[in-house]
């Protein structure tokens, strides 16, 4: 459900999004070994090389936005929302299945590997749907635009990594496709402040509003089957 919103930055051209109980998920992106953890993967190759420095500022943030991720989760768990995590890899040994932006950029893992898995204090739980990805938005190399039909998911609640990559362009690829998106503010997070705020900016306007971990939460409690 919508409702227009006179409050915000690009206000006159965006609207309220109010999630919809049974017809909302929760979208965890990439928190996985990979990239959303200081010793491995991104982690350890910007120590090796010596960009560890420019690193800096992404993995200061990272255990906040873990911490709100799992109040986001916690949430949506117990209100009896669709859980999806994605996570960046790719079936082959040599990656020839991965997408050419994710190989320039060295952001290549099997599935099979350590880097694949979702981080331990994100783990899934039950049968949430894990979905691996060879491209950056959710949307370009996996089903999930037919799972959200079938689940019949009209909203998504985004959170993950990176913002300004594949938060944003999922985001984008979701209000395109229809969907009502809300990302979460400080449950993503990229490598400077500027970047940060520049996407949450960008994704702040039609189908695509940006809230905080705090206001999600209260938007995810009211659709608890035990509030009226």
């Amino acid at each position: 459900m919508t409702q227009q919103s006179d409050s915000g930055p690009f206000s006159s051209h965006g609207i309220e999004i109010v999630p919809v109980r049974g017809k909302t998920a929760l979208l965890v992106i990439d928190m996985q070994y990979l990239d959303a953890h200081p010793v491995h993967g991104v982690g350890r190759i910007a120590r090796e090389t010596g960009y560890e420095q420019r690193m800096s500022y992404y993995f200061d943030q990272m255990p906040q936005v873990i911490a709100n991720i799992q109040r986001v989760l916690e949430a949506g768990r117990g209100a009896g929302v669709e859980v999806i995590h994605t996570m960046i890899a790719a079936q082959t040994h040599d990656f020839r299945d991965a997408g050419r932006a994710l190989r320039v950029r060295g952001l290549l893992t099997h599935s099979s590997s350590k880097e694949a898995q979702i981080i331990e204090e994100l783990s899934p739980m039950g049968d949430e749907i894990v979905l691996p990805k060879t491209s950056s938005s959710i949307f370009n190399s996996t089903a999930i635009d037919q799972i959200l039909r079938n689940l019949g998911v009209e909203c998504l609640i985004l959170s993950g990594v990176v913002t300004d990559h594949c938060v944003e362009l999922s985001a984008r690829d979701a209000s395109d496709r229809g969907y009502d998106v809300l990302v979460v503010s400080d449950g993503c997070a990229t490598f400077t402040e500027r970047l940060q705020r520049s996407a949450l900016r960008r994704m702040d306007i039609g189908t695509m509003r940006v809230k905080t971990t705090e206001e999600v939460v209260d938007l995810i409690m009211a659709l608890s089957p035990d509030r009226p």
